[in-house]
């Protein structure tokens, strides 16, 4: 997903959406930061998600990892709109006429 997650990335930046994607944030962090637990970089994430974002777009494959699905449910949660595409993103995210 890191991949797709990162082509996503790409595809925001050249629309001039702007994004949080936690796989570009903390991509093999979890590596060179080995003793500090996943729960860290989870509560990291959240933290952005809650006083960054005002929506969630998910990749393909994303109900294959439990870290999507947690952002998925803290999204709903949040009341944020979920996307399921980035056309769908694309399109809410242009001027209304």
């Amino acid at each position: 997903n890191i991949f797709i997650a990162r082509e996503v990335a790409i595809q925001c930046a050249k629309e001039r959406i702007k994004y949080f994607c936690p796989h570009m944030h903390s991509d093999f962090m979890h590596k060179w930061a080995s003793e500090t637990p996943k729960e860290w970089w989870l509560s990291l994430d959240e933290d952005v998600i809650r006083k960054v974002c005002n929506c969630m777009l998910m990749i393909k494959g994303w109900e294959e990892s439990n870290g999507a699905k947690w952002e998925h449910t803290l999204a709903i949660e949040l009341g944020y709109p979920i996307f399921y595409s980035f056309e769908e993103l694309l399109a809410a995210c242009r001027p209304k006429e």
